[in-house]
Parts: structure tokens; C-alpha cells; sequence
């Protein structure tokens, strides 16, 4: 069989796997190598190669770092913060969003749900507020401040490794790239939210005497060792901001500090390899080696020709962008962003390539679109966490978070041609 053919069968059958979640992510990721080796279109460390990837490396550090953060008293810092605004429910919905954003940025968003939801539970029980008017915007900023920091979210590895991987090594994107992008999304969609969104929430009726909170029970950290935690994170985050100027790797000042809290006792060796989710990095990984064929084979090409097909022969940027921007965004909402972030990057580098224009910008696109899987709650890990606790159904994700992803999808069209140029 035609090894493109056998290609594009792969590619169809893990994006309709990743859809439904009949089987596990990461199992549908270890089921693109077995099939790209046994069928013979890649070479077994071909297959194999994104284990060995250096972002893989550098987001297994972060979540080390992310779980030594969790088991601080950040998350009491959180819930004091959001109290002061139990008396304006305009101002304490938008604030929600806006200090789960800020965390997102530099946590796992999937974390920071966790550590949020039983707080905002017991806030809305607290003020008889039903918790589908606070969760909700909870998620929402959560999956947005994914995409604000290079370590905002797992998927970002994709972004990154796309553009090295289309440019032979010869660019790559700084820590506050993402935030040129990302930070201005976020902006809009608070505004939205402050301006307009908050009434669209939904009200379900809850029992109030039936919300059970769960209260996160984590190991005891004694101060010194949370204001050691603080500093050992905050210089693991500069250094991997500065890293062009220290002259390391990014995965090197990563596993640097993940090592350091572990030999300072902050994190003992068993919690460091707990707090990695694993499933996610195998997820990521596993699906490398598909964009590997895609590329052997010219399916990336074809598949370029395709949506350049639909472009045109318009050297239009914004055009380019709304194209791209938007099927990225409304393929992500029914796949886990993830696994978006790791198939259609790589496409946009190839289109790029094809119309002559800077891979950067595109891929940033991509990447922005699917930064946005806030309208189905099957989208992103938060959104689903909160589907049951909010007693939501499938039209309150769609009628709060369609109108941000519109009018991101409409921003973005216009702001980023400008900051990332094409040509």
C-alpha cells in the first residue's frame, strides 16, 4: 500500500480516536507508532523519536515544578483574593477568570482547575451562588492562560517543535513569544466577560446542603521551605526566559531546577514523578513520529495544497490568518487541544513554507486557534472537570465561551499579521 496512503488512513483514524476518547489519548498515540512501524513507513527510531525530544524533557521539569507550587499555600492565597469579591458577583466572575488566567500561565491549567474548583465551590456555597455562574469562567481562563508562557500547557512542546522541525533547528520561540500572542487573547475575552459575558451564565438550581467540597489535602510545607520552593521556581522561570543569553537549553534549566527541588527536599523523588502526567507526555510524544510521515511521504505538502487551495492565490495576510486561525480553532473544540496543537502546527509550518511566508507566523496561528477549546467541554481537561460539579449542558459552553471565540478569532485576525509579519 502507498505509504502516503497509509499515512492519511493513520491521520484520520487517531483525529477521529482523539474526538471520541473511545480509547485513552495516550493509547491512540502509542497506536500511531505500532501502525507507522509495522506498516513500514517509518523506521523504528523514526517511530521512536519523540521520546527522545527535548520538549518532552522540558515539560515532564515543568510539571515537577508545578506540583512543588501545588503543595504550597498558594491555593489559600487564591481563595482570599477571590473573597473579596463575594459581594459583587459582575466583578467576582470576571476575577475568577482573570486570577485563573494569571495562574494557567505558569501551571498546569488542568492543576489549576484542581486547585480552584473546590475553592469556588465553597465560595458560591458560601454566598448561595449557583456554581455554574463561577465554574464556567473558571475553566475558561484556565484553558486561555495555557497559551499565555511557553509553560503554560503541555501542547505549547508542539508549537515549539513544529517551527524547529520546519526550520531545520534554525528558529525557535522565546518564553514571551507565546505572550505576544496569547496575553492580548486573554485581555479580550476578560473584557467580554466584564462587559457582557458574566449575564450569559447560566443559573442552574443546585441544593446548596448537597455541594460537598472536597478540601485538597497535600503535604504540610513548612515556610521555609515554601519561600525556598518560591525562589528555586521563580529562577528556573527567569532562567527560562533568559535562556538565549545564559546560553542553556530551555529543557536543561528545566530539569536543573526540577533536580535542585528534588535534592532540596522540597519535592521527594516519588511526589516529583507523581505530579508528571505522564499520559499527557506519552499523548505527545506518540504523536510525533505522525507528523514525521506526514512529511516523508508528502502528505504535509498535499494537505498544504489543500488549504492553500482554499486561501487562493490571495497573498491576503489577514485572509491567511482567519483561515488558519479558524479551522484551528473549531477542530480543537472537538479534540483534546493537545493533540490539536501537536497535528495542525506542523501543517501551518508547511503552508508557509509553500506560499514563501515566515513559518512563525503561521504556526503561531495554529497554535493561537487552538489555544481557544473553550466551547464543548470536551475540549480541554477543564472544561470537562467542571461539566458535572456546574450541572452544565452542552449549549452553556457554547452560548459564554462562543462570542470569546469569535471575537479572539476576529482580534487575532488582524493583531497578529502585524506582530508576527509573514513576508
Amino acid at each position: 500500500m502507498d505509504p502516503m496512503l497509509i499515512t492519511f488512513v493513520v491521520l484520520i483514524v487517531a483525529i477521529v480516536l482523539y474526538a471520541t476518547k473511545k480509547i485513552p489519548l495516550a493509547a491512540t498515540s502509542i497506536l500511531i507508532v505500532i501502525a507507522l512501524s509495522v506498516t513500514g513507513v517509518l523506521s523504528a527510531s523514526e517511530a521512536l523519536s519523540g521520546f527522545s525530544n527535548t520538549t518532552v524533557v522540558l515539560f515532564a521539569c515543568i510539571f515537577v515544578l508545578g506540583g512543588a507550587l501545588e503543595r504550597t499555600s498558594i491555593s489559600i492565597r487564591i481563595g482570599h483574593t477571590l473573597h473579596r469579591f463575594e459581594n459583587n458577583e459582575r466583578a467576582l466572575i470576571t476575577m475568577t477568570m482573570v486570577v485563573t488566567t494569571a495562574f494557567s500561565a505558569f501551571l498546569s491549567n488542568t492543576a489549576v482547575a484542581a486547585i480552584l474548583l473546590p475553592i469556588v465551590l465553597s465560595i458560591c456555597k458560601s454566598i448561595r451562588m449557583s456554581p455554574s455562574k463561577l465554574l464556567l469562567p473558571m475553566a475558561t481562563g484556565a484553558v486561555i492562560g495555557g497559551g499565555i508562557t511557553l509553560i503554560g500547557g503541555p501542547g505549547n512542546a508542539a508549537v515549539v517543535t513544529a517551527l524547529e522541525n520546519i526550520t531545520n533547528g534554525a528558529q525557535t520561540y522565546a518564553f514571551f513569544d507565546f505572550t505576544i500572542a496569547g496575553l492580548p487573547i486573554a485581555i479580550v475575552a476578560a473584557l467580554y466577560v466584564w462587559l457582557i459575558g458574566w449575564r450569559t451564565l447560566p443559573d442552574h438550581e443546585v441544593d446548596f446542603d448537597a455541594i460537598e467540597v472536597e478540601e485538597k489535602t497535600s503535604a504540610a510545607m513548612s515556610p521555609a521551605k515554601e519561600k525556598l520552593t518560591y525562589v528555586v521556581v521563580l529562577a528556573t522561570v527567569v532562567g527560562l526566559i533568559f535562556s538565549a543569553q545564559i546560553g542553556l537549553d530551555t529543557w536543561l534549566i528545566a530539569m536543573i531546577g526540577a533536580i535542585v527541588l528534588v535534592l532540596l527536599g522540597i519535592m521527594p523523588e516519588k511526589q516529583a514523578l507523581n505530579s508528571i502526567s505522564w499520559k499527557t507526555l506519552i499523548m505527545f510524544a506518540g504523536v510525533l513520529p505522525l507528523t514525521t510521515a506526514m512529511d516523508n511521504t508528502g502528505a504535509s505538502e498535499l494537505l498544504g495544497s489543500w488549504i492553500v487551495g482554499i486561501i487562493g492565490d490571495s497573498a491576503n495576510v489577514f485572509l491567511i490568518t482567519a483561515v488558519v486561525f479558524g479551522i484551528s480553532a473549531i477542530i480543537t473544540q472537538f479534540m483534546s487541544n493537545t493533540a490539536s496543537l501537536a497535528l495542525l502546527c506542523p501543517l501551518a509550518g508547511i503552508i508557509a513554507t509553500q506560499m514563501g511566508a515566515d513559518p512563525r507566523s503561521l504556526i503561531m496561528a495554529a497554535a493561537s486557534g487552538c489555544a481557544l477549546s473553550i466551547c464543548t467541554p470536551i475540549g480541554a481537561p477543564p472544561q470537562a472537570l467542571i461539566y458535572g460539579p456546574g450541572h452544565y449542558k452542552f449549549m452553556d459552553y457554547i452560548r459564554f465561551a462562543g462570542p470569546i471565540l469569535i471575537l479572539c478569532w476576529l482580534f487575532s485576525t488582524f493583531y497578529l499579521p502585524i506582530v508576527w509579519p509573514y513576508f
